[in-house]
Parts: structure tokens; C-alpha cells; sequence
């Protein structure tokens, strides 16, 4: 049976955050806690989180009964490499056949909006299924197991909405009504985002 993965990229470093966006308040919990249950609730067969700074602390906040964790001691080197090691974990099971990709920095995904790409994804003719956000891309994107080699091929620094920009022949648009979630980079604006209504 085919199943859907939910990759959690964790290694993002914002500023004032210690080191760690992961460990950042959103609402009464981590927002690493926040994507991990936004993940479990959209239905992910498996969740692969990747951490990177102070990983040992991050992990020690995650529920780890549904979770496999992949600890990326090269996220310094840019964020393809965090995808990189996610997919490597991912590859090895031949049962997931599609990775929800979503990143700590964007946590203000709805588990609906997970479902649905989820869906969208199944039925795709192309390899990436990304969201449509009134009138802008955004995250999480769903990415089949075919495209997985040609992405563990980039180094540095990868922009997934970038690299449809430059390929739009490889992806499939899912539309919603609701703003794409913002990107957050410091302590103010995470809690800007927790505060906002979709």
C-alpha cells in the first residue's frame, strides 16, 4: 500500500531564537510541536522531522510514539542539505510514495490544508502539487517519490516555490481561499502569524 510522508524540515536558525525557530512559542506550544500535530491530524502515514541546532534539546520536546527523527549535522552548509537527509530517510522505505514538505519556518499550515494537498497529490499528473494561496504559492508543497532523486541532487541553499518558478511543467496548483502562511524569521513574527486569522 502507498502512503504519504509528512517531512518536517526543522533547521531553520531565525534570529532571537537561540539558535533554534523550533523552539519558538506558537500559542501554548513549540512550533515544532505545532507542525508535528498539524501533521499527525492531516493523516501522515509516516512523519520524518529533520533538526539541526541544539538538536538534542528540540527532540527532547517531540512526542517520538509516530516520529522518526534524522539529525542533520551539515544544516549549516544550506537548507538542500536538511532536504537531502529527509528524503535519504524517506527513500529507504518503499511504502511512501509522496513527502508533504513543510518547514518550520512556515508554521501557520492547517491540517485541512494538509489533507487536501494530500488528496490533490493522488490524483496529480505531475510530480509537485503545491498550494495556490489566493494569489501566490506557498507551503507545504507535496512532492512525488520521482522527483526525490533529481531534489537530493541540489546542494547549498534550495527554494522549493524557486525551483517551480523555474519549472513549471513539473507542478500541479491546488487553490485555497485563505493567505499563504507567512514566513517567520524572528520572535515577533511568529507571534504576528499565532495571531493572525487565515
Amino acid at each position: 500500500m502507498q502512503s504519504t510522508g509528512s517531512l518536517v524540515l526543522a533547521t531553520a536558525t531565525g534570529s532571537g531564537f537561540g539558535g533554534a525557530i523550533a523552539l519558538g512559542l506558537w500559542r501554548d506550544k513549540t512550533v515544532l510541536e505545532h507542525l508535528v500535530e498539524v501533521a499527525r491530524v492531516g493523516g501522515a502515514d509516516v512523519i520524518v522531522i529533520v533538526v539541526g541546532p541544539r538538536a538534542q534539546e528540540v527532540i527532547s520536546l517531540v512526542d517520538l510514539d509516530d516520529v522518526v527523527i534524522v539529525i542533520n549535522d551539515d544544516y549549516q552548509e544550506g537548507s538542500a542539505s536538511s532536504l537531502r537527509a529527509g528524503l535519504d530517510t524517506m527513500w529507504r522505505s518503499d511504502e511512501i510514495e509522496t513527502a508533504i514538505i513543510m518547514e518550520v519556518e512556515r508554521p501557520g499550515v492547517a491540517p485541512e490544508t494538509v489533507i487536501s494537498l494530500a488528496e490533490a497529490s493522488r490524483s496529480a499528473m505531475k510530480p509537485i502539487t503545491v498550494p495556490k494561496y489566493r494569489n501566490t504559492r506557498g507551503s507545504p508543497i507535496a512532492v512525488d517519490r520521482s522527483l526525490w532523486p533529481r531534489l537530493m541532487s541540489f546542494e547549498e541553499n534550495l527554494d522549493l516555490l524557486d525551483l517551480i518558478a523555474a519549472h513549471p511543467d513539473w507542478a500541479e496548483e491546488i487553490r485555497f481561499e485563505h493567505s499563504s502562511p507567512v514566513k517567520v524569521e524572528t520572535p515577533t513574527d511568529l507571534l504576528t502569524a499565532a495571531e493572525s486569522p487565515r
